[in-house]
């Protein structure tokens, strides 16, 4: 059996929520093969769009978070701002910030400006979106990213960027 069959196997067998969400994280954890994760990336991508909240969140921090694969920014910028649950828009974010550091992609650095700067949106989202956006924009700030409060009040937040993003 092929390590592709073999995940669709697994994730077949895997009949309520919990038990799939659970399956991708130890698919996620288990797997530091670039190869072997590139083989199998579109099937953890159908999850992206399941119906239960925690099964989203782990397919995305699956793919964005922990393997970073870009390509699927498009579907992290549509959850970055649609997505119903917080914990999903926040771990959007961070997807964007962690699968496209350094890039200064326009489409990422425009949409986690639009999230920092609602004020409807709850602050650790907006946080994490500000957090996002320092990576996107300059890789050599990732770890100083990483240690920004989870409060968007407690961040000394450089507001003339922002601005000149959503331009």
């Amino acid at each position: 059996m092929s390590y592709r069959e073999d995940v669709q196997a697994r994730l077949k067998k895997a009949t309520t929520p919990d038990a799939l969400g659970q399956t991708i994280v130890a698919i996620s954890k288990g797997q530091d093969d670039r190869t072997k994760m590139e083989e199998i990336r579109d099937i953890i991508a159908t999850f992206l769009d399941h119906p239960d909240d925690y099964v989203r969140h782990e397919a995305l921090l699956c793919l964005g978070v922990s393997w970073g694969f870009a390509e699927y920014k498009e579907r992290y910028i549509k959850m970055l701002g649609d997505d119903i649950s917080e914990q999903n828009r926040w771990t959007a974010a961070s997807s964007l910030g962690s699968s496209l550091k350094g890039t200064k992609d326009p489409e990422a650095l425009r949409a986690l400006a639009l999230t920092v700067s609602n004020e409807s949106e709850l602050s650790i989202v907006r946080a994490t979106a500000y957090a996002a956006l320092i990576r996107v924009q300059d890789k050599s700030r990732y770890r100083e990213a990483l240690r920004l409060p989870d409060n968007i009040e407690d961040i000394d937040v450089n507001w003339p960027l922002i601005q000149a993003l959503l331009r």
